[in-house]
């Protein structure tokens, strides 16, 4: 609700993906996705708002975050400064929490499409 009234939802046109979490600043969104090319099962992605608004393709954070195991449901810690994550790799599908320096998302940002070759 914006001032008392309901804001119509509008599609990202981000091409893939589940679990969002939309970066406080709205600069990036990340998100798991089950794809050909990612390293297992569900890898986690980031997509960057481009100056006209839209998003980039979703980049695949690479081997420093997923695994062969599901990584799913990211978000951010309230200072910006760690990415945390599900990793399901116990027993039983069960999850665990992971995190690691917000820089993974800096190095795809300054790599772009370079960054899956790179780190993968």
């Amino acid at each position: 609700m914006e001032g008392g009234s309901v804001i119509k939802a509008e599609d990202s046109g981000i091409e893939f993906g589940g679990h969002p979490f939309t970066a406080p600043d709205e600069s990036f969104v990340l998100l798991d996705a089950l794809q050909d090319e990612g390293l297992g099962a569900r890898d986690i992605y980031v997509a960057f708002r481009k100056p006209d608004n839209s998003w980039t393709k979703p980049i695949n954070l690479g081997s420093k975050v997923n695994t062969e195991n599901n990584e799913t449901c990211p978000s951010i810690s309230a200072d910006g400064k760690y990415l945390f994550f599900s990793r399901y790799n116990e027993p039983g599908e069960i999850s665990n929490i992971y995190w690691i320096s917000i820089q993974v998302i800096e190095e795809a940002r300054k790599n772009g499409d370079d960054y899956e070759k790179n780190f993968i």
